[in-house]
């Protein structure tokens, strides 16, 4: 396992593989929205809906999906451009994927 990743999961507590699971797929949100935040996204749009109200207001929801809205119409906008930038900024603290 990555070890940023590892390092990650310690902030949470699981007894089960269902606790297991879900914490591994928070910690993946995150680091998703690490990398869009890396790759600037966020100058165009904004997080909202569910997941954004778990994680950055510590709501108790049960969300799996990271719903986004420009902040503006763009008939141009190309989701692609980010997306490049995900798996490159993905790895926190300087981490290599293997």
């Amino acid at each position: 396992m990555n070890e940023a990743v590892a390092r990650m999961l310690q902030g949470y507590e699981y007894r089960t593989t269902e606790d297991y699971t879900r914490a591994l797929r928070e910690v993946f949100q995150e680091l998703t929205l690490l990398g869009l935040w890396r790759a600037k996204f966020f100058e165009h749009a904004a997080f909202y809906g569910g997941t954004a109200l778990r994680i950055l207001h510590g709501l108790d929801r049960l969300s799996e999906d990271l719903d986004f809205s420009l902040l503006a119409p763009d008939p141009d906008f190309d989701l692609g451009r980010y997306l490049g930038g995900w798996s490159a900024n993905s790895q926190p603290s300087g981490s290599q994927s293997r």
